[in-house]
């Protein structure tokens, strides 16, 4: 896929709303091997700019941008003459979006408004947004929020000028992605455990870096308008992974293993205890691939085999919900673990 992906995004003018956090930087690193005229990064936070931006002095098609995404003139100014946009920022902490959804809301389903809308103004010639498994029937404000926002890239696809081309991409738990459960476990390991778990029940679907930025860089090159692009994953139990990081960090941290407690705590607001990749509403438009399922919008008349070539109907791939799945075992959660760790240090 190198020379398809060169050919996407060699000498074009791309924007990463979100672009200060894991996945944001991912992208950026990843795209500058294909010689993108420019970058530009957008975000709130000050800080992580500032931080940020240190790596890439001597980079001059790369500029930071401060700015937020309930701002429109903000983000029109930003996406002048922009050829694709990475839709990246959210609120997405579940427990916290539970206790302030107005919040969630405007930043959510506002703030990607406000994308779908600029991009339409300025004639981007792509728009791929971010999305979660919790959009597939959510149980908390989040999940609603980013289902919400799926349904207005579809209904701005619909709406879109010739040459434009908006999708969803519908995320995982992105191993090692800021907020999520690896640099929790690790800092409380440093500060001597215990080490906390919702619930032994619960099951998560898994994606790593490589696989994030492989699907959103695929999505990008392929899609045809309106369809929400989602990874074949491989699903772990949540306290297996919890198990596995205190097994291959002991040594490094410097501490025994055994004497790790892991204290249970309960499911917070907002969370289920499984995951799923496809509603089932969604089942009689999806398409299966080698790598990933495609949701096609609602009253799709593109000709399937056509723009997919090699895609399957109906889909045959057993692990939609990750308790069915087949679940990681601790030895490839490790397996797993220590390739990541040689490549960008977990701990």
């Amino acid at each position: 896929m190198t020379s398809t992906f060169s050919r996407t995004f060699r000498d074009k003018k791309i924007l990463i709303t979100g672009g200060t956090g894991t996945i944001g930087s991912a992208i950026l690193k990843n795209v500058l091997k294909f010689k993108p005229r420019r970058v530009t990064i957008f975000s709130r936070d000050e800080m992580k700019h500032y931080n940020m931006s240190a790596s890439y002095e001597d980079h001059d098609n790369v500029e930071f941008v401060v700015g937020d995404v309930r701002n429109t003139e903000s983000l029109q100014s930003a996406c002048r003459d922009i050829d694709i946009i990475f839709h990246l920022a959210a609120l997405k902490q579940v427990p916290i979006c539970d206790k302030h959804p107005f919040e969630a809301v405007m930043t959510n389903i506002h703030g990607t408004m406000n994308v779908a809308r600029v991009a339409l103004r300025v004639g981007a010639e792509k728009l791929i947004y971010v999305s979660t498994d919790k959009a597939v029937h959510p149980s908390g404000v989040m999940g609603a929020t980013k289902l919400i926002a799926e349904k207005i890239i579809v209904q701005a696809a619909a709406g879109s000028r010739h040459g434009q081309t908006f999708c969803n991409v519908r995320f995982g738990n992105v191993l090692n992605s800021r907020g999520s459960v690896i640099p929790k476990i690790v800092t409380q390991l440093k500060q001597g455990g215990p080490v906390t778990l919702t619930d032994p029940r619960m099951t998560r679907f898994l994606m790593d870096i490589d696989e994030t930025i492989n699907l959103l860089f695929e999505a990008c090159t392929i899609a045809n308008g309106g369809e929400t692009f989602v990874l074949k994953m491989k699903a772990v139990r949540v306290e297996e992974l919890i198990k596995a990081i205190i097994a291959e960090s002991a040594s490094e941290l410097d501490y025994d293993p055994e004497s790790v407690e892991i204290k249970v705590t309960g499911i917070r607001s907002g969370e289920k205890l499984h995951e799923e990749l496809v509603s089932n509403e969604e089942l009689d438009r999806t398409i299966e691939m080698e790598r990933m399922m495609v949701i096609l919008p609602f009253g799709s008349k593109i000709q399937v085999h056509q723009t997919f070539p090699g895609a399957k109907y109906p889909v045959e791939f057993r692990g939609l919900r990750s308790d069915i799945a087949d679940l990681m075992s601790v030895d490839d959660i490790r397996q797993l673990l220590r390739k990541n760790n040689d490549k960008d240090k977990l701990w």
